[in-house]
């Protein structure tokens, strides 16, 4: 009876952690760096591998979800703090379109 206990505690356990490290969140590698606004050279993002960047002088975290891209910072942008962007990476090229403002076409940085 004490090996099912045990076992059953130690699988609990194991659960418990796998659930855990499946909620935290996604930092897709390939947005790690600096990238530069295409119009503009001195508009800039820097995505850190630990979920945090700047955004011209300004802090955020950022993390994504498949093809989603999560910018949460204290500065509004475009009237919103927290934004939600879909994000294409071609060669190195990143294209950014806006969730929440479905008039812009969206916007292209180059990775530095």
């Amino acid at each position: 009876m004490k090996k099912i206990i045990g076992s059953f505690t130690l699988f609990t356990l194991l659960l418990i952690t796998l659930i855990a490290c499946n909620n935290s969140p996604a930092y897709d590698e390939h947005l790690i760096g600096t990238w530069r606004f295409t119009e503009y050279e001195n508009w800039t993002y820097l995505f850190n591998a630990d979920g945090t960047g700047v955004r011209d002088g300004e802090d955020f975290t950022w993390h994504t979800e498949e093809d989603r891209l999560y910018i949460i910072c204290s500065v509004q942008m475009f009237g919103v703090t927290n934004e939600r962007w879909t994000f294409v990476i071609t060669d190195d090229v990143l294209r950014l379109t806006s969730l929440q403002d479905e008039t812009h076409e969206g916007w292209e940085y180059i990775r530095n």
